[in-house]
């Protein structure tokens, strides 16, 4: 989840990997500017591609982030609840996608260092900015971010409500804590880096670096190594997070 280069890649509009955390924070700035309802969490189409033709133009694209990656990969039934109007006076429910899992999962598999990473992830769910979370809101944070990764990278499954309160509880058991009080950002970032050298070290790896292994020390998708027959690049789980610009 680092994913932090020795040297300076170019930037391609259309690849996140390829990203710095800056352009997306400056991505999800830019929507925040232009929403007319600061809790507006359900971005159309036309309001994605504003805000990425302003921070993020592309000046030979192959490829549309919006509609070849966004829309296809995060839009989901629950997102079609906004009506529009139609030419004929009718209603039509117009797709949207929820950009808490887009902004989640993109600094996810961004370049940048796990720290800042996590504080831009608790940033995102501190809705009141107040610097701490409710019980709720860490099971939010872990619930949205885990669905947008698994959206993105198109595997796996997000984990269920009664596991979320369990990694919920399991963090505010760490420092004995009330469910009903509320957990700092240091204390979530502090316990969540704990946690991931720990998942890493249980699961035997070497390196957390990559979407891949975030997927897998969650256990949202199944672990290669308990698959005796299956080869290693059989579904896909080690693909480098530097991939060639424009490959996903």
């Amino acid at each position: 989840m680092g994913n932090v280069p020795s040297l300076k890649m170019e930037v391609v509009p259309a690849d996140p990997v390829t990203w710095w955390l800056d352009e997306v924070k400056a991505l999800r700035n830019e929507y925040q500017k232009r929403a007319s309802d600061q809790w507006s969490f359900a971005a159309s189409e036309k309001q994605l591609r504003g805000v990425f033709e302003e921070v993020l133009p592309d000046p030979s694209p192959t490829k549309d982030i919006v509609i070849d990656t966004i829309f296809p990969r995060f839009a989901d039934e629950r997102s079609n609840t906004t009506d529009g109007p139609t030419g004929a006076g009718g209603k039509f429910k117009e797709i949207r996608v929820n950009v808490l899992e887009v902004w989640a999962a993109f600094a996810v598999v961004c370049i940048g260092s796990i720290d800042e990473k996590l504080s831009f992830i608790f940033d995102l769910f501190d809705f009141n900015h107040q610097k701490s979370l409710s019980h709720t809101e860490v099971m939010v944070l872990f619930g949205t971010t885990l669905t947008g990764i698994t959206k993105y990278a198109r595997r796996g499954e997000p984990p269920d409500s009664d596991t979320l309160t369990e990694w919920s509880d399991a963090l505010y058991d760490s420092y004995k804590k009330d469910y009903r009080t509320r957990v700092s950002k240091d204390e979530v970032c502090a316990y969540y880096l704990k946690h991931l050298q720990k998942l890493c070290e249980r699961k035997d790896l070497e390196s957390c670096q990559t979407y891949h292994t975030f997927l897998l020390i969650h256990d949202v998708v199944p672990d290669p190594k308990r698959r005796k027959s299956a080869l290693p690049d059989e579904e896909g789980w080690h693909p480098p997070m530097m991939k060639a610009p424009g490959d996903v």
